[in-house]
């Protein structure tokens, strides 16, 4: 008999890489911190999203890791999709260069300001190191649970590989990112 795994829309999962070596955790769905809110609500004010923190420990890793995207699925099939924030802000943030006056000084440090926000969200994870990767979806509303979920990224780009739930983990996930 074959058992379907759910996972629910408001806990907590892991996932191993695809070298072994590095670790992710995030929670489904994530509030978005200040800065996040701030970078948002100021490209595109008027859309909404959800976002998850996803935490990486790539401290065992060799080669850098990357965070593309999470997906997960509904009983119906319906695609719930979140993708690196950062490069998802690129493409605002870059209407906002096509119509700035550059004679307009505060228009430009407000510009300069995003940007330089906007580029420290990237999704990729230096050997040795512990970091936050943020995912950003239109979806607004989730179902109370998916059929499956699974992370994009890697080492190598390797096709994903799923979450679980962290009461599975076999050892210990008690790791944060230093914040700068």
């Amino acid at each position: 008999m074959n058992t379907v795994r759910t996972y629910p829309t408001d806990a907590d999962y892991y996932f191993i890489g695809d070298d072994g070596r590095s670790v992710g955790k995030f929670t489904i769905p994530t509030e978005p911190t200040e800065e996040i809110n701030h970078i948002f609500t100021s490209l595109i004010p008027d859309e909404e999203s959800t976002f998850i923190k996803v935490t990486v420990d790539n401290r065992e890793g060799e080669s850098q890791f990357t965070v593309d995207d999470i997906t997960g699925y509904d009983t119906d099939g319906k695609e719930y999709k979140y993708q690196d924030f950062g490069a998802t802000m690129s493409g605002p943030l870059w209407s906002v260069w096509e119509d700035i006056d550059i004679s307009d000084d505060a228009a430009m440090q407000e510009y300069d300001e995003l940007k330089a926000l906007v580029d420290k969200y990237d999704n990729d994870i230096e050997p040795g190191a512990i970091k936050d990767v943020w995912l950003i979806s239109q979806e607004t509303s989730l179902p109370d649970e998916l059929t499956r979920l699974g992370i994009n990224g890697g080492s190598s780009y390797m096709g994903g590989t799923d979450a679980l739930p962290v009461e599975m983990a076999e050892f210990d996930l008690d790791f944060e990112a230093p914040t700068n």
